[in-house]
């Protein structure tokens, strides 16, 4: 889903890549991307960080640490694109809930250490 959103996002970008440099262009984009796919990164990383924070243990999931693991890649790779510079408040939604899953883990909410 991460990787869908991310092409959905530069084929965005592309639609409206006439104005670019224009003040705001990210937030035109992130628009864009909303009423088109459903979704921006704002949406993405808040359900996300649901997730996360709401994880039951008799969910079907995968493993805590497995899937822990993968949501810091996801956070990781994203803090590298581009338009982050100009989403501070999703910027710093990803940036508290890495801190949180390093400092806690999804294992020590789950078992109410959280």
């Amino acid at each position: 889903m991460y990787a869908a959103l991310e092409h959905q996002c530069v084929l965005s970008s592309q639609a409206i890549s006439d104005l670019t440099g224009e003040e705001g262009f990210q937030g035109l984009v992130q628009g864009l991307l909303r009423a088109n796919w459903g979704m921006n990164w704002e949406d993405w990383w808040t359900l996300i960080e649901w997730s996360c924070r709401h994880r039951c243990e008799g969910d079907l999931r995968m493993g805590v640490d497995e899937e822990r693991g993968i949501v810091l890649g996801l956070m990781e790779m994203w803090l590298r694109r581009e338009e982050v510079v100009e989403l501070p408040g999703v910027r710093e939604r990803v940036e508290a809930l890495r801190g949180y899953l390093l400092d806690h883990g999804i294992g020590a909410a789950i078992r109410g250490l959280g």
